[in-house]
């Protein structure tokens, strides 16, 4: 869960981080949205290709990164936000984890060493998405015909986990 004082045990230079990741993000994730809408440049030379995983990038277009960048904003009101809420799909982890990755950055350029575990912890319910970066993988979970494995198939990373929680209605799949 994020939101309602999720942040209270991290150091205040943590949290900073936090923010700066993501108002950094936000900025260069809509300049990306501007850039593939107006200059037509490839997916692949954009900022948000560097968050995401690589391996899907032929899949990646306009409507994709204005739907990422609506996920990163909605990741970054969980985060911050006054209430306590859930993510809602593979998407929203994503942005988390792009938001908490460029903290680190800003941290180690700092020479700090960067720790959330914690946050990640009570952020995601899992980290099976991170399978989604191994280039070895087809971004599935398999457990040895575990039932209960879970796939994330690239149409669905915007699609609600639960009926109760719903994601931002730009992105609702139709």
């Amino acid at each position: 869960m994020l939101g309602d004082d999720s942040l209270a045990h991290l150091p205040k230079d943590h949290r900073s981080a936090l923010f700066d990741a993501a108002s950094a993000l936000t900025d260069a994730f809509y300049d990306d949205v501007v850039a593939l809408d107006t200059c037509r440049i490839p997916f692949e030379n954009t900022t948000m290709a560097g968050y995401i995983p690589r391996k899907y990038v032929a899949r990646y277009d306009l409507l994709f990164a204005r739907k990422f960048l609506v996920c990163l904003v909605t990741a970054t009101w969980m985060l911050f936000g006054p209430e306590l809420h859930k993510l809602t799909c593979v998407a929203e982890e994503l942005a988390l984890m792009a938001i908490i990755k460029r903290a680190e950055d800003f941290l180690e350029a700092s020479s700090k060493e960067a720790d959330f575990n914690g946050l990640m912890d009570e952020a995601f319910e899992d980290t099976d998405f991170l399978l989604l970066f191994d280039a070895s993988s087809d971004g599935s979970n398999d457990r040895s015909g575990d039932p209960g494995a879970i796939s994330f198939p690239f149409e669905d990373w915007f699609k609600p986990f639960y009926e109760d929680t719903p994601v931002h209605p730009y992105v609702t799949p139709v």
